[in-house]
């Protein structure tokens, strides 16, 4: 997967289509008009779905540009009618789990592909040098587009824990409160 940031500019966004080539985006409907500026300017062939997990296809469709797309939109119908038993998975350790853009910051981003044993090595590392246990309650203070919201996400999903996604810009720039009323017992920055 790529985690595209909704703060990002379109250009940005299809820039990072192009180098990435998903062949499916999985968004929200708040991220619809952003990402149909952005499939305008993108060239990625390898796209074949677009799905909106919160929306009825009928009422996305026109905010993706579906007229121009070589691919299909679906809406949360697709979900809700998924097969109940997907295939088993056939990774291995060595396929690219994710891939994170840097910055930019130099000129282009640049896709940093990262395997599963490396991410799975960090996550087992992380719950049991923290001794992470389903007791526990993790802030998610990053974008998912930044890896730091991995280890708070895969840990607590190792160790059965619960994660708290702070989703305010005063909680992040102010967390005490959010730290006390969610009982957070896990904060990694």
């Amino acid at each position: 997967f790529v985690a595209l940031n909704p703060s990002w500019p379109a250009f940005r966004i299809a820039t990072i289509l192009d180098d990435a080539e998903p062949s499916a985006i999985v968004g929200v409907k708040a991220f619809w008009h952003l990402l149909g500026e952005a499939l305008q300017n993108a060239n990625n062939t390898a796209l074949r779905a677009i799905i909106c997990l919160d929306e009825s296809v009928d009422k996305i469709s026109g905010l993706v540009g579906q007229d121009n797309l070589r691919c299909t939109v679906h809406g949360r119908e697709a979900v809700d009618d998924a097969a109940p038993n997907p295939p088993p998975c056939k990774n291995t350790s060595e396929d690219i789990a994710y891939i994170l853009f840097t910055s930019g910051t130099t000129g282009k981003p640049k896709g940093v592909m990262i395997q599963h044993k490396a991410i799975l090595s960090t996550i087992h590392w992380g719950v049991d040098r923290f001794a992470i246990t389903e007791k526990d309650r993790l802030a998610n203070h990053s974008r998912l587009s930044f890896d730091v919201s991995l280890f708070d996400i895969f840990c607590a999903f190792l160790a059965g824990a619960v994660v708290c996604p702070l989703t305010t810009p005063g909680e992040c720039a102010f967390p005490g409160d959010f730290i006390r009323r969610q009982r957070i017992t896990i904060w990694f920055s």
